[in-house]
Order: C-alpha cells, then sequence, then structure tokens
C-alpha cells in the first residue's frame, strides 16, 4: 500500500501523505451522500427491529398459527423479499443511471435510489393491508 494507507492525500508530485483521523472523519461526515445513506441505513435497522420483534406476534394473533410456525413463516418471507428486493431494486437502481454514468460528486444515484424506496414502499402497501 502507499505510505499513509489508502486514506492519504494526494499530493501535486503524485505521491501521498498520510492523513490525521480528524481530517479523515470530517472528510467523511461532510460528505453529504454518506451521511444521508448511514441516516438511511439507521432508519431502516429501527424499522427492521421493530418489525422482527413484533412481526412473529402480529402473524401469530391475525392468522392464528403457533408460535414456531409464525416465526418460521414470517422469517422465511423476511429473507425471500430481503434477497429478492435487494437485488431488484439494484438492477432498478442501475437501469435508472446507468452503471457507466457516475460522475463524482453527482446525486444523481442517491435521487433515483430515493425515487426507488419510495415507489417501492407505494407499491408495498397493498400486500401490507391486505
Amino acid at each position: 500500500t502507499p505510505e499513509g494507507g489508502t486514506l492519504g492525500r494526494a499530493m501535486s508530485d503524485g505521491g501521498r501523505r498520510p492523513s490525521s483521523l480528524f481530517q479523515d472523519l470530517l472528510s467523511l461526515f461532510t460528505n453529504g451522500l454518506f451521511v444521508t445513506l448511514i441516516f438511511g441505513y439507521s432508519a431502516y435497522q429501527f424499522v427492521m427491529g421493530g418489525v422482527a420483534y413484533w412481526g412473529p406476534y402480529y402473524v401469530q394473533k391475525a392468522l392464528y398459527m403457533s408460535a414456531s410456525t409464525s416465526g418460521y413463516a414470517f422469517g422465511g418471507v423476511s429473507l425471500i423479499s430481503g434477497v429478492f428486493g435487494t437485488f431488484a431494486g439494484s438492477k432498478l437502481l442501475d437501469r435508472m443511471v446507468g452503471v457507466e454514468d457516475q460522475q463524482p460528486g453527482s446525486n444523481r444515484r442517491l435521487v433515483a435510489g430515493c425515487k426507488v424506496m419510495f415507489w417501492g414502499s407505494i407499491l408495498a402497501w397493498p400486500f401490507l393491508l391486505g
């Protein structure tokens, strides 16, 4: 690895010099895309924790299943929909933005990702209420 590891700053002569931890953290937390993704992922994990805790109980009471059956059914649906949703969402996002069309500093991918999540949530509501 170059001197200073992967977090070093580029120098004018093409070399790299080490940067301080403070500089690296400052550059991370002033990057709007990074901060937005961290907040979004935190909200996602919060919701998934609530669904994982209350979901089997709801299935147990609403569909009159045993505790073990509702846990397995809910876990299976969560697993399959999570894998399928991740794959389908990434393919849709690549198609919307274009794999080659990623320019540094562009927020096109972030905006397209928000549109995919918004419309996916809207389309999921009928199945939730159903």
